[in-house]
């Protein structure tokens, strides 16, 4: 998909590579005619035609349109058609993920002052979510962006949910086969990975993934060293 640079998207022309995984990747787009810079979410074609991925991604559209927090990355725009693209328009956020900024600026802890200046951001924005029956269900440092003055905006909601009396909700189910494991496992509540249904999680899942977050910050390292431990081994360990 990197095809797109320099090619023109909706109302936006395409001018940098922001970011890419499994699912597609994330561009910087220019609007052509107020200039207004922007973050384009696209989902790779081949997933684009899959509909249990239209309504994943149709729901994080929904889930990101009723949080409106300054700590929390806003959604502008959402284009669905299949057989031309999967498109989430959002707030650009000039800055550094959480995760660069521990390991690759710093290269070790967060001092403790500015630790808590960010935390209380982030906790605020997860207050927020929650109070609105959103569960994030992925929380990690590089869902975390520090903007350049310092303010903190989380990202990615792909598979956050909106909590419902009936924790086995059509909604969530029919969006997650059953037995499948979503999340990052080294910032996974136990509750999280044990679960026969990930639709039973709720916002004490997050919080745990916040405390975990909270120690890389603290010491700048893993809670789970990925590059000494397999993910079987931190399996266990959890």
């Amino acid at each position: 998909m990197s095809t797109l640079l320099g090619k023109k998207l909706l109302n936006y022309r395409i001018e940098k590579l922001l970011g890419q995984g499994g699912m597609g990747e994330v561009y910087l787009g220019v609007h052509t005619e107020i200039g207004r810079k922007v973050a384009i979410k696209v989902i790779a074609p081949h997933l684009a035609r899959d509909p249990r991925i239209q309504e994943r991604f149709k729901r994080e559209a929904l889930i990101l349109a009723r949080l409106n927090h300054p700590n929390i990355v806003q959604l502008y725009d959402y284009w669905a058609r299949p057989e031309e693209g999967l498109y989430l328009i959002m707030e650009y956020v000039e800055g550094i993920s959480l995760d660069r900024y521990i390991h690759r600026v710093l290269r070790g802890p967060i001092p403790p002052r500015q630790a808590i200046e960010i935390f209380l951001q982030v906790l605020d924005a997860f207050q927020y979510a929650h109070d609105n029956g959103v569960i994030h269900r992925d929380i990690k440092p590089s869902n975390i962006l520090l903007r350049n003055d310092n303010v903190v905006k989380v990202l990615d909601f792909g598979i956050a949910r909106i909590v419902t009396p009936d924790p086995t909700h059509a909604e969530d189910s029919a969006l997650t086969k059953t037995g499948t494991t979503l999340g990052t496992v080294v910032y996974m509540s136990p509750e999280q990975l044990k679960a026969k249904n990930p639709a039973e999680i709720d916002h004490r899942s997050d919080i745990y993934s916040l405390g975990v977050v909270l120690f890389e910050m603290l010491t700048g390292k893993e809670m789970y060293d990925r590059n000494q431990l397999s993910e079987f081994d931190i399996l266990v360990k959890i």
